[in-house]
């Protein structure tokens, strides 16, 4: 899937600049905790989405130290063009399959759709991506 984006950003300039989409007024520390990434490299995806006139900045009224990303109109642009030919990618390999792999999907569609909706309990959460804590 990764290799129909045919762009030339990378897959971590196209999830920044879907999430930029999705969270219109994102700051860039706030992008970089989404992304799961540090601010500098954050820094670095943010400027070459920039340089490509797919993302603007502009400085916070309340806050004049921090920066507010948002997509451009060409930005949208690229990201509807990706969106389409991932469509039409999907829709021909969903062609190809047979009622009982369609029946297959149908049915993990229900189940992750309905782990997607329940109610978060500490016990539910994502495992965390921190590195485990040392005890002396």
């Amino acid at each position: 899937m990764r290799q129909l984006a045919d762009t030339d950003l990378t897959p971590s300039q196209l999830s920044a600049l879907a999430m930029i989409e999705r969270s219109e007024s994102l700051s860039l520390s706030a992008l970089a905790e989404q992304e799961q990434i540090g601010a500098p490299t954050m820094s670095k995806i943010v400027d070459k989405l920039h340089d490509a006139g797919l993302v603007e900045r502009r400085n916070d009224n309340a806050d004049r130290r921090v920066t507010r990303l948002s997509v451009t109109p060409a930005g949208h642009d690229t990201l509807n063009e990706i969106r389409q030919r991932r469509t039409a990618w999907l829709a021909t390999r969903l062609a190809e399959l047979d009622d009982d792999d369609l029946a297959a999907l149908s049915r993990a569609a229900e189940v992750l759709h309905r782990l997607t909706i329940a109610p978060t309990t500490p016990s539910a959460s994502p495992p965390s991506t921190a590195p485990p804590s040392t005890m002396p």
